[in-house]
């Protein structure tokens, strides 16, 4: 009986492992920016757990999900202040770099050498309120995500 149970649950643990994989985390949860009590939440955690947060040209896209890409911030709102950040793709819950030319903001996690960007859907709006910073008056030129 004791067997049993030790094998029942090294499978649940293996089961709860795998569940926790980057690839099935990185989904978000349906409604998870459905009230403005949940977007607040998602924001802040972005904003609290971010390495730098910035608004920045891509100076150099990735060409593969292993390459790096480099952003030339233009201001940095959280952060080590850098003049260029390097961003890479640890796994599919890292968003790919857009065209170079594009002005974006974005949250940055990793850091120093390589950062990376979250593929999680984002309530930009709230982002801008915690940072005292609107994106549209701050730099209008800047490509929509």
């Amino acid at each position: 009986m004791t067997q049993n149970f030790s094998r029942i649950g090294g499978v649940a643990l293996l089961g709860l492992l795998w569940a926790a994989s980057p690839a099935i985390a990185c989904k978000p949860a349906p409604g998870l920016l459905a009230t403005p009590e949940a977007r607040q939440k998602v924001a802040r955690d972005a904003v609290n757990s971010a390495a730098a947060i910035i608004d920045a040209t891509v100076v150099q896209s990735e060409r593969s999900a292993t390459d790096i890409g480099q952003l030339k911030a233009k201001r940095v709102l959280k952060g080590r202040k850098q003049k260029v950040y390097r961003v890479g793709r640890r796994h599919s819950c890292h968003a790919g770099m857009p065209p170079v030319g594009s002005r974006l903001r974005v949250i940055l996690t990793g850091g120093p050498d390589v950062y990376y960007i979250s593929a999680l859907p984002m309530p930009d709006a709230e982002v801008d309120r915690l940072l005292k910073s609107d994106r549209r008056k701050v730099w209008p030129e800047m490509t929509a995500r």
